[in-house]
């Protein structure tokens, strides 16, 4: 299953890529980095040991989100975009 984590770069969003990972799961992280930094997902990436789909989107531009659900098969969202 692919989940479509929004705000995956903040705090509990980059925690909850992590464990979905270890569960088995395909995630796919979007984050504008208006309060996170490029540097969560390096991070993320050494712990899970894999390239994480990630694409810095502003969940409010209707557009480039679409763009990721046309890109991506996602069969769920979590939300985490904070702002």
């Amino acid at each position: 299953m692919k989940c479509l984590i929004t705000g995956g770069l903040g705090y509990i969003g980059s925690n909850v890529v992590v464990e979905l990972f270890e569960a088995g799961l395909d995630v796919i992280v979007v984050d504008n980095c208006s309060t996170s930094t490029l540097k969560s997902l390096t991070d993320i990436e050494s712990i899970v040991k894999r390239v994480v789909p990630f694409r810095k989107v502003d969940i409010r531009d209707e557009a480039s989100l679409a763009n990721v659900f046309s890109e991506f098969n996602i069969d769920f969202v979590m939300h985490f975009a904070g702002l």
